[in-house]
């Protein structure tokens, strides 16, 4: 593995003057680069990322504790500013997704069981309207807390859980997506000319445009591929 030293601090990238609605200097600063314009003819690009740039840390990913022993007060009204729970009105599939959650807290409510519980929950949190996600998750916490154990009402075998966002960058997004365009323009000499027409159709019709490997993003744009084993780790 290549040491600190080794890895290149700077590197010259082509971005199209066609790029992010002829706004390439924009993108690159969203994705979290330094970009100095080196050849305006060629539309070439020094990019340094920001973090190496001011030289500290990145912060991409980011991880805060909400609630949970050690923790203080809960602070759950930070949930307002999260990425997640986008409003229902905005989903393709609400109404299905109304349905589901119905049903399973219908049978969260039957049954009390722990498992049916936190698919309640974590679907409900998930699709939760951003205004009232404190509310779900405050609501979810105290529940989680207080369960029992049927053989022994006193023991609370979830008394000592924690609430955490793990909240990605939208420069994260930018740079991941980067490399389809990139990928796109080095085997498309239409666009390597500066030349989109054959772009505005399937744009007009919502098709993806630079979608090569798109499937492989999903760890990204959930950080499930993180996650899962993460919580796949831990103790019942």
């Amino acid at each position: 593995m290549d040491s600190p030293d080794d890895v290149p601090t700077s590197a010259l990238l082509h971005v199209p003057a066609w790029f992010w609605g002829k706004a390439p200097a924009r993108f690159l600063e969203e994705a979290g680069f330094e970009a100095r314009p080196v050849d305006r003819a060629t539309s070439t690009w020094r990019l340094t990322t920001q973090e190496r740039y001011r030289n500290q840390r990145p912060r991409l990913v980011a991880l805060e504790h909400l609630a949970g022993p050690g923790h203080g007060q809960p602070r759950f009204d930070q949930l307002t500013g999260s990425a997640s729970g986008p409003d229902m009105d905005y989903l393709h599939d609400a109404g299905l997704i109304q349905a589901e959650l119905k049903k399973r807290g219908e049978r969260a409510e039957l049954t009390h069981a722990p498992v049916d519980l936190f698919a309640f929950w974590t679907l409900q949190t998930q699709v939760m309207p951003r205004a009232q996600l404190p509310e779900a998750v405050r609501i979810a916490f105290e529940g989680l807390t207080d369960i029992r154990l049927a053989e022994d009402n006193s023991v609370r075998p979830f008394e000592h859980a924690g609430v955490h966002v793990v909240r990605r960058s939208p420069a994260l997004l930018h740079r991941v997506k980067m490399v389809s365009i990139l990928l796109r323009m080095e085997h498309d000499e239409r666009l390597r000319a500066g030349d989109i027409k054959h772009l505005n159709q399937p744009g007009q019709r919502g098709d993806r445009l630079f979608g090569a490997s798109e499937q492989l993003y999903d760890g990204t744009y959930v950080l499930d591929a993180y996650l899962g084993p993460l919580w796949g780790a831990l103790t019942p």
